[in-house]
């Protein structure tokens, strides 16, 4: 096959055409174009015969058709010319055969009656002119306007050649023409002079066959025959008169052959592999990917580096711009990552191009941000870093102190929001006592200028005129003359005009002004106090009877109304033991006592009233006491509880997923469910154990963060809005030393009065697990089913620790256990054999196929009994301490006797002297006493309380954990921790009567943190510092010794941003990490193992006598100890000793 490339007028067409071939070509061969359709170029061959083909001037056929009657029909040369008007003559070296779907398509062109569109081709072509150029599938598509014909086909992409000719000649002297140009001027590439030949040719007439040079004959050496491809390349440009030749061979004729035929992957295979074509093919796309590399350093989001860029930096982005920008580029890292690497592709991308452009260096800053968390040291950064894969050292440590500049940005926006809250509604009130003062003025001008007005000086005194008094005049006549009637005087005296019978003088005053403008005329307030002015003042409700004073009332009263955008601050010690590395007498090794903290916007809006709501003596013990309604709230929350764990963990009732209660609801969910907005304040460095540093942090956070008003030197002058100051209990208790300290101060400044400190949950809650684990814990592996009997049997060594040293792994065992318990007991009352047993074994007909309440309330009946186990046993203990608190004196026990007395060994002496009573101690016989079905009994108790505490903190439900505290309260009284007993009883007080309204909410609802939102994900406060100190351990692990202040507040400073950063990180990566709670894998295998344990003992059969030997006599109430006279006296003493202290 000849190739043939011409370029004519800057345009360059690839053609293909079988070559002459002097003599008979071997038969059977796939390149041999004798066996192949004269028109379309298809192989006639099949199993190396000619079939499935007709004879163009014989009437036979070639194939399955051979055989049949074909009288009537003619051969399909005729029928081709009639259809081209010209004989179609044979060739010996051409095929005289032609594929069944062409014959076809010439019946078809026949039966059609196309002769009208193909006589207007020939015109065009014009006579004896060579059509052998054009396929038959053209003529098919050819449009029937004059202008356009079969011929337009380009004929770089015509594979074969019809050959029609008036008499026998070579292919090879066809002359190829385009109809379709010949409406256009050949366009050349450049303006020819006046004799040169393309001059000459282009003032000669035009014809449509001539924008296309007739192709050339082929060279001498290009003869046929010896059945080998030869390939030419035809250049021929405007100047010249004849094309020049090009001979192609070895790999760049493949090459050129498949370009000619449209290949353009195997051209390209074949170009790649020839050397020379694959050096500047290299080359090529090496100066292309540069220019790529150009483009992105400008556009890239890999050059935004600032700290809002890198938090909101995704992969998916930068892998956008590879493909928009890059193509050579992206589609080379594809090649060596694969298409699915889409982070190795970026972060190989990322290296290369900060090789050449050091400022595309987001990911760079990203990896050097980990490296410091993981606490890398500074060699680590500079190995990393001459590979491109980090920011140096220097470069990492200065990103961290930026990511940390504003770090109280947020905090100070919220106290100025709340300082221009305050100062809404003195504003509105300026306001409208400016309008009011506006309508009197506007009353006084419109005053009747003509001296006619009957105005009395009483209406001029309501209008607040100020006018001259004289003494009472003579009595005037009567009698008036009519003359003086008709000739008023014209003199007029002072009287006269004060009191308004003559013209007034008009004061220049605008009483059109809106309300808007007289608005921010107003002086002396703050931007944003303004803007909530004209918050409210839009939000008004007006009618066209309102007046600007009215409209502004109703502003005041909605601004009255607009809850407080209140905050809070929690702060904590962090301690930090920093080893010297050459210790000497200077230089030793330090323990580091310092103070972390930051601040949270309040998710509850608290109501508006800020006066206080109770004296403290009109406070009530029975306020924070286990009451009947306590305790029926008490027993709902747990029977949801537990009610999660039985469709959980039973086959039998996991056909109740879809009723069963997932969220306990309350009154604030919606609120709780949001992400908490919060601000990290980075480090104080004092010791708060110190009385002189603890009031140092005091008034730092009162001057800095506390909404108040301030003179020109910056001093406060008025506290506008205190706020709560959170932390555990030691913190609390020595924040209120402080203030205790401070009372004698004259202001409520000097007295730090701006906090309100308070103790948040979480300490409190492992404070009640240091007392269960008490009570529970103690070494008994010889016990079955005690509680490190089954620490042993699943291997929780840690859990062994208590929740003070390993609290993590304590609560992950403690979780097991409740579930086994539940599992247990569900089998005792429902006489289940497994886990497994069906539904059918427990549930009633109707009710599998009852509605939604139905089913749930069964649900509900079913784990009440088992929360009965525990709760009914506990109920008479707390009604027993209930009464004790109501009625604190000790009565005595002579029947008739009505004395009462304030201490119990008063009680006895009178009893033995008065009545010869001798009351004995009761001792219950442990003979009839089960210790084991009391252990397990108290301990499943326990844990519903425990249980409840923490889904209560997950779901943010203030309100339940207050009737947990009042259960915990009894529990730290009792066993000895006292401080909290006191922190939770002062809870209560400053909920109740000691705080403000809008604190009071605010410290019952704001209580929790929400760091993603959802459902079910709140924390307590302090546990949320707890964390982000050990992410800040973290990153100063790696400066060892050299750890100092400065460094430890550049970390500290950015350690909101540094989260942040490291959240999205193993976000864009799909990094998952554990959030808030730990959850350690599927813990079926041990719960099973620990029902076992239960199983075997039978803890829940009762059988008296029964025993632990780590817990001989064990009692079922776990607050009988609780002496509740004292506990009574306790309370009431604390009471009176608050009310000195805080009112």
């Amino acid at each position: 096959m000849t190739v043939i490339l011409a370029e004519t007028e800057g345009r360059t067409m690839l053609s293909a055409r079988p070559p002459k071939k002097p003599g008979g070509a071997a038969c059977g061969r796939e390149d041999d174009p004798r066996t192949r359709c004269r028109l379309c170029q298809k192989s006639l061959l099949k199993n190396g015969k000619i079939s499935n083909s007709k004879n163009l001037f014989e009437l036979k056929s070639k194939g399955k058709d051979q055989g049949k009657d074909r009288s009537n029909e003619e051969p399909p040369a005729p029928k081709l010319e009639k259809l081209l008007g010209t004989a179609v003559v044979r060739d010996p070296s051409l095929s005289e055969s032609i594929c069944e779907p062409c014959g076809r398509k010439i019946d078809r062109f026949i039966r059609d009656d196309a002769a009208e569109t193909l006589s207007r081709w020939r015109r065009a072509v014009g006579p004896g002119g060579a059509v052998g150029g054009v396929a038959l599938e053209t003529f098919e598509t050819a449009n029937v306007s004059d202008t356009t014909t079969a011929t337009s086909t380009n004929v770089s992409t015509t594979p074969a050649r019809l050959l029609v000719t008036t008499e026998p000649r070579s292919p090879m002297d066809v002359t190829r023409t385009t109809p379709k140009s010949s409406a256009k001027k050949r366009r050349l590439i450049y303006t020819p002079g006046k004799f040169s030949p393309a001059h000459k040719q282009r003032s000669r007439p035009k014809k449509s066959h001539e924008n296309v040079p007739p192709l050339q004959k082929a060279s001498q050496n290009f003869a046929g025959g010896d059945g080998v491809t030869k390939v030419e390349v035809h250049v021929q440009y405007p100047s010249d008169k004849g094309p020049r030749v090009k001979k192609m061979g070895g790999r760049l004729k493949s090459g050129v052959q498949q370009l000619a035929d449209g290949k353009w992957g195997a051209a390209a295979g074949s170009l790649l592999k020839h050397e020379e074509m694959a050096a500047a093919l290299r080359d090529k796309v090496a100066q292309a990917i540069k220019q790529e590399g150009n483009v992105l350093a400008a556009v890239s989001v890999l050059g935004r580096t600032q700290p809002k860029d890198l938090l909101n930096f995704k992969l998916e982005d930068f892998e956008k711009e590879l493909e928009i920008h890059a193509p050579w580029f992206d589609c080379c890292l594809q090649g060596a990552c694969g298409e699915d690497r889409r982070i190795a592709i970026c972060t190989a991308a990322s290296v290369c191009l900060r090789a050449r452009h050091p400022t595309l260096s987001a990911i760079q800053y990203r990896n050097s941000l980990v490296l410091l968390h993981a606490g890398a040291k500074k060699i680590a950064f500079t190995r990393l870093n001459k590979q491109q894969l980090c920011m140096s050292h220097t470069m990492s440590i200065l990103k961290q102190t930026e990511l940390g500049k504003g770090r109280d940005d947020k905090i100070l926006a919220w106290k100025r929001r709340v300082e221009a809250h305050m100062e809404t509604v003195p504003l509105l009130v300026a306001l409208g006592e400016e309008l009011v003062k506006q309508a009197r003025v506007k009353s006084k001008a419109d005053l009747d200028a003509s001296g006619q007005s009957t105005i009395s000086s009483a209406d001029l005194q309501e209008l607040d005129f100020a006018f001259q008094t004289y003494d009472s005049p003579e009595q005037p006549s009567l009698s008036v003359d009519d003359s003086d009637l008709e000739q008023p005087s014209l003199s007029v005296d002072d009287s006269d005009l004060d009191l308004g019978v003559m013209p007034l003088s008009e004061e220049d005053t605008d009483t059109t002004k809106p309300i808007i403008e007289v608005l921010n005329s107003i002086p002396g307030f703050k931007d944003e106090t303004y803007k909530l002015a004209e918050q409210a003042i839009n939000s008004a409700e007006v009618t066209t009877e309102d007046r600007p004073q009215d409209i502004v009332s109703k502003a005041v009263e909605i601004a009255a109304k607009t809850p407080l955008p209140t905050f809070q601050i929690i702060f904590d010690n962090v301690d930090l033991n920093v080893t010297a590395k050459h210790q000497s007498a200077e230089n030793r090794n330090q323990s580091l006592h310092w103070i972390q903290q930051f601040g949270a916007l309040d998710r509850v809006k608290s109501p508006p009233s800020a006066g206080p709501q109770r004296q403290l003596r009109d406070f009530q013990l029975e306020e924070v006491m286990v009451t009947d309604v306590v305790q029926q709230l008490l027993r709902g929350d747990f029977i949801i509880l537990v009610s999660h764990v039985l469709v959980e963990r039973l086959a039998a009732f996991r056909g109740f997923r879809d009723v069963v209660v997932r969220h306990i609801r309350h009154q604030y969910s919606d609120e709780m469910e949001q992400p908490s907005e919060q601000t990290w304040l980075g480090l104080q460095f004092k010791n708060e154990n110190k009385g002189r540093d603890m009031a140092d942090i005091l008034r730092y956070i009162q001057t800095n963060y506390v909404p108040s008003e301030v003179d020109e030197d910056g001093n406060i002058t008025h506290l506008v809005q205190p706020i709560l100051l959170g932390g555990d209990w030691l913190s609390e208790e020595r924040a209120e030393g402080v203030q205790a300290g401070f009372r004698d101060g004259d202001s409520a400044e000097e007295r730090l009065e701006g906090m309100s400190p308070k103790h948040e949950l979480w300490h409190g809650k492992m404070n009640l697990d240091e007392i269960m684990f008490g009570i529970f814990g103690k070494p008994s592996a010889a016990d079955i089913a005690s509680l490190t009997a089954n620490m042993n049997v699943i291997g929780a060594s840690n859990a062994r620790k208590g929740p003070h040293a390993a609290n993590n792994a304590y609560q992950e065992f403690m979780m097991k256990d409740f579930q086994a318990f539940i599992i247990h007991a569900s089998k005792k009352i429902f006489h289940l054999q497994s886990v497994d047993d069906a539904p059918e074994a427990i549930v009633p007909d109707q009710i599998l196929g009852g509605d939604e309440h139905t089913r749930r309330d069964w649900l509900h009946s079913r784990a009440a009994e088992i929360v009965d186990i525990a709760f009914h046993e506990e109920v008479a203990s707390i009604n027993r301490i209930v009464e004790g608190i109501q009625d604190s004196r000790y009565h005595c026990r002579q029947e008739g006797c009505t004395k009462s007395f304030v201490r119990a060994k008063a009680r006895s002496m009178h009893e033995v002297k008065k009545h010869n009573l001798h009351v004995s101690a009761r001792t219950n016989d442990d003979s009839t006493e089960d210790g084991v079905y009391n252990y397990h009994s108290a301990k499943f108790g326990m844990a519903l309380l425990l249980h409840n505490l923490k889904d209560a903190t997950r779901e943010g439900d203030g309100e339940r954990v207050a009737r947990c505290l009042k259960m915990a309260l009894l529990f730290f009284r009792a066993y000895g921790h006292t401080k909290y007993a006191m922190g939770t009883f002062l809870f209560f007080a400053r909920q109740t009567t000691l705080l403000p309204a809008n604190l009071a909410h605010s410290l019952k609802w704001n209580r929790f943190i929400n760091n993603a939102g959802g459902k079910g994900k709140n924390m307590p406060m302090d546990l949320r510092l707890e964390n982000m100190n050990g992410l800040f351990k973290a990153f100063a692990k790696h400066l060892g010794p050299n750890l100092n202040e400065a460094s430890a507040a550049r970390i500290a400073n950015a350690i909101g941003e540094l989260e942040a950063m490291l959240n999205s990180i193993d976000c864009d990566l799909g990094v998952t990490r554990a959030g808030g709670y730990h959850h350690k894998g599927d813990p079926t295998e041990d719960i099973l193992k620990l029902v076992e344990q239960y199983d075997q003992c039978n803890v829940l059969q009762y059988q008296p006598g029964r025993q632990y030997a780590c817990f001989p006599g064990f009692k079922r109430d776990l607050l009988a100890k609780l002496d509740v006279k004292q506990m009574a006296n306790w309370m009431r003493t604390k009471l009176k000793h608050w009310e000195a202290l805080y009112e």
